[in-house]
């Protein structure tokens, strides 16, 4: 189910405005916001450049790259907002991000079961390049 490929993102730029005026810390849900749609980027561009790959190993190599690099970017944003603003910044972004994830999660898991829960010719050699 392409639609909800990407729900996960929408859902984090919808729901923002409306966290903010909840009165949420600012600095630390956009630094968590921003941080999780970059790293969904980057998982797309790792997809599609791993299937345009003939060789499986270099798929894989592109794979794992990009989720280390994913996971990296994710905890630094984290921890600069909250070493760098303040601890509530920091549980915000945190909360921000598992929240994405959460999301992230349980959409892949309904798009899978849709699917019948074969691998789809969108899952590139070498597995998932998603979180």
């Amino acid at each position: 189910m392409p639609a909800l490929r990407f729900l996960d993102v929408v859902l984090v730029v919808l729901t923002l405005p409306v966290i903010l005026l909840l009165g949420a810390p600012v600095g630390g849900c956009l630094i968590g916001a921003g941080v999780w749609v970059a790293q969904r980027a980057i998982a797309e561009l790792a997809v599609r450049k791993a299937q345009s790959i003939g060789d499986v190993r270099s798929a894989v190599k592109i794979n794992v790259a990009a989720l280390l690099g994913r996971a990296w970017l994710v905890t630094v944003g984290v921890v600069v907002a909250g070493v760098g603003i303040g601890d509530d910044h920091g549980a915000a972004a945190a909360l921000t991000v598992l929240a994405a994830f959460t999301a992230y999660l349980a959409l892949s898991l309904v798009s899978r079961a849709a699917d019948g829960g074969t691998p789809t010719s969108s899952t590139p050699p070498g597995g998932s390049a998603h979180p």
